[in-house]
């Protein structure tokens, strides 16, 4: 289980290759209280979909939402053969809670975060 690697471009001048992590099937990811953006590169000839789910993540009952969420089942993340997908962190932290795995990975697909 590989912890995704978190890239700070603001400790680089102009261009970088970031650190990448090759997903094994179960990883994780560190969230911290800045802007972080994971990305995943699918290289295999397949779309592939990966999952994101804290083992804190739980049904949530909103006010002025309707029926209760329920976010245990994690948040699914496709990504086409061949192409790039971007999840912006915060947008999704509500599946964030807790240790946070990364499941659904393979060989020939990378996964990074961009931290600012």
């Amino acid at each position: 289980m590989a912890v995704i690697a978190s890239n700070s471009p603001l400790s680089n001048m102009g261009a970088f290759n970031p650190t990448v992590t090759v997903l094994t099937g179960t990883d994780s990811l560190v969230v911290t209280k800045s802007n972080q953006t994971l990305y995943i590169r699918n290289g295999t000839a397949s779309l592939v979909t990966i999952n994101i789910l804290g083992d804190g993540t739980l049904i949530e009952d909103l006010s002025g939402q309707g029926d209760p969420v329920d976010n245990s089942g994690g948040y699914d993340v496709p990504v086409a053969a061949g192409a790039v997908a971007a999840v912006v962190l915060s947008s999704i932290r509500n599946f964030l809670v807790g240790d946070v795995a990364v499941t659904g990975g393979a060989t020939d697909v990378v996964a990074w975060i961009h931290q600012q």
